[in-house]
């Protein structure tokens, strides 16, 4: 797994400050494994799926926080 927005490995849901918010989740089916060590960069995942993405998809959410 790459490093998150939080710096680590893993996924960690998203948790706004009050006020509407938008997320995109992307999702893409690889034609092989990607041999990176755990925390990659994203500059790195994006550099070794070049060439190997076979399908991809997104969702996009909306949320709003009350304060």
């Amino acid at each position: 797994q790459g490093a998150n927005d939080f710096g680590k490995s893993g996924y960690r849901g998203p948790c706004p400050p009050p006020g509407r918010h938008r997320y995109s989740f992307k999702i893409f089916a690889l034609d092989r494994e990607l041999e990176l060590r755990s925390g990659a960069k994203r500059s790195q995942v994006d550099a070794a799926m070049k060439g190997h993405v076979i399908a991809q998809g997104e969702l996009v959410g909306r949320y709003a926080r009350k304060k």
